[in-house]
C-alpha cells in the first residue's frame, strides 16, 4: 500500500477526520492545514508547483484481529461486529504482533488524491499508533499511549510489547478520557499496577482539559503536540 518517494519530491501527510482534512509538512511553521472539504484540500494541491508525495492517514473506524484467524474475504464483517456498516475497508499486517489491523477506506477519495500526487501511501492510525507503542525499549511500563483525535480518543494499552487492549471513545467533554482510561485500568489484570500515560494532541478541543485530569491519578504523564512526522 505504498510506493517510493523521491528526494525531490514534497512529502505531506494528509489525515482523513470526520469533518475534514489535514495536512502536515516537516519543518514548515505554516503547518499543519486543516480543510473542511476535498474541494478546498484539491484546489491547494492542485496550486503546489512541485512534486507531491502524501502519506494518507485514516483515523476512521478500525479495529484489530489475530493474524491467524483473520480471513481476507470477512474484512467487512469484522468492523461491523463494532461499527456500522462500511462499503470499503481495507488491511494491514503488523507481522511482528501477529495481527491485522483493519480499517474502513474511502475508495473515490483515494483515486482522486492519486490523480493529484506523484507518489501515495495509505495507512491508518491505529497502524501507526500499536507499532509505535509496542516498540517502546521501557519493557517494564505498564503505559497508555493514547491520541485525541478532533472528535474521538484513540487508545493503546500495554506493558512492554504485550498489547493489553486497542479502543477508540468518543470525546465531548473534560472527564471524558479518564473515565474510560481507568475503566480499562481497572477492568484488566493489571489494575494493581501504576500506569504512565503517553498523549498526542492531533486537533481535539479537549486534549489539555482531559489531561489535567489523566495527570492526577496517572503514575507519569507526557503530552505531546506534534504528531508529524508520527502520524
Amino acid at each position: 500500500m505504498s510506493s517510493a518517494v523521491g528526494s525531490d519530491q514534497t512529502q505531506l501527510s494528509i489525515q482523513v477526520h470526520l469533518d475534514g482534512f489535514s495536512v502536515f509538512k516537516q519543518e514548515d511553521s505554516a503547518f499543519p492545514l486543516s480543510f473542511t472539504q476535498f474541494a478546498a484540500l484539491k484546489d491547494w494541491l492542485q496550486k503546489q508547483s512541485s512534486q507531491l508525495a502524501a502519506k494518507l492517514v485514516y483515523t476512521t473506524p478500525a479495529t484489530l484481529v489475530p493474524e491467524e484467524l483473520f480471513q481476507p474475504d470477512h474484512a467487512a464483517d469484522y468492523l461491523k461486529y463494532h461499527f456500522q456498516q462500511s462499503n470499503h475497508v481495507a488491511y494491514s499486517a503488523l507481522k511482528s504482533m501477529g495481527l491485522m489491523v483493519v480499517f474502513s477506506v474511502d475508495q473515490d477519495l483515494e483515486k482522486e488524491l492519486g490523480s493529484l500526487v506523484s507518489d501515495m501511501s495509505i495507512t491508518h492510525s491505529s497502524y501507526e499508533l500499536v507499532r509505535r507503542a509496542l516498540a517502546s525499549p521501557h519493557k517494564e511500563w505498564l503505559r497508555f499511549v493514547t491520541i485525541f483525535h478532533p472528535e474521538h480518543l484513540e487508545v493503546v494499552f500495554h506493558k512492554g510489547n504485550q498489547l493489553i487492549s486497542y479502543n477508540q471513545y468518543p470525546i465531548h467533554g473534560a472527564l471524558d478520557s479518564s473515565y474510560y482510561l481507568k475503566l480499562l485500568h481497572t477492568q484488566s489484570s493489571f489494575k494493581n499496577e501504576k500506569a504512565a500515560i503517553i498523549c498526542y494532541e492531533n486537533g481535539s478541543q479537549w486534549g489539555q482539559s482531559n489531561f489535567k485530569n489523566i495527570n492526577d491519578w496517572a503514575s507519569k504523564a507526557q503530552y505531546i503536540t506534534e504528531i508529524y512526522p508520527f502520524l
